[in-house]
């Protein structure tokens, strides 16, 4: 529904799987949403370290005979998270905390711009990257390098892969040509959004939602989301590339392919920015695409509201997979097969919520704790600061 071409890989993927039009993240930033999304327990959301009582898909995998490997791009999912619980091979960047600990206390990144010895945007760059670990092994096609390096040496034994991208994330830094495509002629720094230029220095999203988007024009706002798409069709491109080896290796149309997002991002949208900001439809609402030819149908869209907790419980049905621990969410196998009906529409409901305390510093987090219902119909969130919300949807 998108006006530019950022995706066709994805066009592709939905035409030959299943679309979820209405999929929902339980919560609007990265461990909540991932720890509910790998077991399918909504108590799972409130933990900051994942505990061991907990049962991952990798996990349940395992024990049913597949090879289970991780790339992560997201640091925060690294081993020290116990998201990787369960996996044979986790592929991720722990390794480098103690480095970038350190060397993030030193004022390198001021020394590279006031000696312009590199322009501004290099130096930002650098400084970003290595804060939020995200050097050139976070890129899209590093990962995916790793991961079809992993899934194509399995032989015909089963697996399970798991990988978390981390592109479509601030900072907004396309690499060529997507740069040119969608954001050309755009100041690089733009995008690096937090890195304060006036006042020389990095910056939280809280500060940034404060101190920067009052300021900012409509231009500003389109400029963020033309390197937003420069990064989207970046990692289309590298999706692309990896459907493209796994068909030529005969692996693809054997695979179940699952697609879906931890939260989505805010440009401006109710006087936000980022994400881990509210139960915004900008935030919870993403998107989810299977693809399966021998066991999901085809060019199917439905508009049943579900919950990313769903993914789980559908890919055991999906491989005949058993579990004894309790799953919160269902399988979506019967209605990816069946499709929308009026009785799957009206009674389908999500539930979505964001921990954290207010904040005097910050307005927009007076609300507090928030808990969210949401049907075909109408979403209303619950604040703990008495800010309570209600919407008709359309």
């Amino acid at each position: 529904g998108y006006d530019r071409p950022t995706t066709p890989s994805l066009a592709k993927l939905a035409e030959d799987g299943v679309v979820f039009e209405n999929a929902s993240s339980q919560a609007p930033w990265t461990l909540p949403s991932h720890f509910e999304m790998v077991t399918s327990r909504y108590d799972a959301g409130k933990e900051t370290v994942l505990p061991e009582n907990y049962v991952t898909a990798a996990e349940i995998m395992k024990e049913n005979g597949y090879d289970t490997g991780a790339v992560l791009a997201n640091f925060s999912l690294g081993r020290r998270s116990g998201f990787a619980q369960g996996f044979d091979k986790p592929m991720d960047g722990p390794v480098m905390i103690f480095f970038h600990k350190f060397i993030d206390k030193l004022p390198v990144v001021h020394w590279l711009i006031q000696s312009r010895l590199f322009s501004p945007d290099f130096a930002v760059r650098w400084f970003h990257r290595h804060t939020f670990l995200e050097g050139a092994g976070a890129r899209g096609d590093d990962l995916t390098d790793r991961a079809l390096a992993w899934m194509t040496t399995r032989g015909d034994h089963p697996f399970f892969m798991f990988i978390n991208y981390m592109d479509a994330h601030d900072a907004y830094d396309p690499p060529e040509p997507y740069r040119s495509r969608f954001a050309k002629g755009i100041d690089p720094i733009k995008g690096f959004v937090r890195w304060d230029p006036v006042r020389n220095r990095a910056i939280d999203s809280n500060t940034f939602v404060r101190d920067r988007l009052p300021k900012l024009q409509p231009q500003d706002w389109q400029q963020l989301i033309d390197l937003y798409d420069g990064e989207i069709a970046f990692l289309d491109a590298q999706l692309g590339r990896m459907f493209d080896q796994l068909r030529a290796k005969g692996i693809l149309d054997d695979t179940i392919v699952i697609l879906t997002a931890d939260h989505g991002e805010l440009f401006g949208e109710h006087h936000l920015a980022y994400h881990f900001k509210s139960l915004s439809e900008e935030e919870t609402h993403v998107p989810l695409i299977m693809r399966y030819p021998k066991g999901l149908p085809n060019g199917e869209r439905l508009k049943t509201l579900i919950e990313v907790n769903d993914v789980l419980p559908t890919i055991l049905a999906l491989t005949g997979s058993t579990t004894s621990a309790p799953l919160n969410g269902k399988s979506l196998v019967e209605l990816a097969k069946q499709g929308d009906s009026e009785t799957s529409v009206a009674n389908a409901e999500a539930f979505t919520y964001l921990i954290r305390k207010p904040d005097k510093r910050f307005a927009h987090t007076k609300a507090g704790d928030l808990f969210g219902r949401k049907t075909h119909t109408e979403k209303y969130v619950w604040s703990s600061g008495g800010e309570n919300e209600f919407y008709e949807l359309n």
